[in-house]
């Protein structure tokens, strides 16, 4: 009689043995599959973001552009204006029949 307890102690024992081999494989192929999905999710994040700094800085950049010309365009009719009010003011500050 102890002689059969001993045996199912060993088919005891290479069962738990067998069992924690397979967990221990289940466990690195799971790991190995979060290492994938991780690393393909970090992929498509630095695709889009990449995507998304580009939109914007195209469209930063177009902002830039605009700004630049409307302040040339500013800046041409300021000086347009500022030689006529220097010739109205010198025309009102100076005598008849003196130009400047």
């Amino acid at each position: 009689m102890l002689q059969g307890a001993k045996d199912n102690t060993a088919e005891l024992t290479a069962l738990a043995n067998e069992a924690e081999a397979e967990l221990k494989a289940a466990r690195a192929e799971a790991q190995a599959r979060i290492a994938e999905t991780k690393a393909a999710t970090q992929k498509e994040c630095d695709a889009k973001l990449a995507a998304a700094k580009s939109k914007v800085d195209g469209e930063v950049n177009t902002a830039i552009a605009q700004l630049e010309a409307e302040k040339a365009s500013v800046m041409s009719n300021m000086d347009s204006q500022v030689t006529a009010m220097s010739d109205e003011i010198l025309k009102r500050i100076l005598p008849e029949g003196v130009k400047a």
